[in-house]
């Protein structure tokens, strides 16, 4: 399923579609915004849920984000699987108050760019991986509502983390 864009590159579809990470793209296997390295041969965006699969990934399950990225509507990386955020990087996950949960973790999340969570209705992160923040990230619930963590789940903060 095409995304159509309008003005400023806002999605005026309001479906959600599931997106999976294939990566493996030749030359480029594992950037996020190369349309090649989804099964939808599209770049997912606002109302997507975007997913990082072991099993889905051509073993390439390790996306890396080093600019801008459209925003999306929740992250999920299931065991075995990483994502990285790079300095250059920011992703912004937008639950427009329709997700319970923003980012669904199991594997690794490592950021060192930007990584906002707004508009999630009970939680920003449900964390059974590692989530390592050596970047800045920008939550909009409070400290004891932001991240679940359930076992064997671990945050590592050396960065920043704003509740807005």
């Amino acid at each position: 399923m095409a995304s159509i864009f309008g003005e400023g590159g806002r999605s005026i579809r309001n479906i959600s579609a599931k997106y999976y990470w294939r990566g493996g793209a030749h030359g480029d296997q594992f950037n996020w915004n190369n349309p090649y390295n989804w099964f939808n041969r599209s770049v997912p965006g606002w109302y997507d849920q975007a997913i990082i699969s072991f099993a889905n990934s051509n073993h390439f399950c390790n996306p890396i984000v080093d600019e801008f990225i459209t925003d999306i509507n929740q992250l999920i990386v299931e065991k075995g699987c990483s994502i990285l955020i790079q300095k250059e990087g920011k992703m912004c996950i937008d639950g427009f108050g329709k997700k319970g949960v923003g980012i669904i973790n199991n594997g690794e999340i490592i950021i060192k760019g930007e990584l906002t969570i707004q508009r999630t209705i009970y939680t920003s992160i449900r964390n059974g991986g590692l989530v390592r923040n050596l970047g800045s990230l920008a939550l909009e619930k409070q400290e004891n509502e932001a991240i679940i963590q359930s076992v064997p789940g671990k945050f590592e903060n050396l960065g920043e983390v704003i509740y807005l």
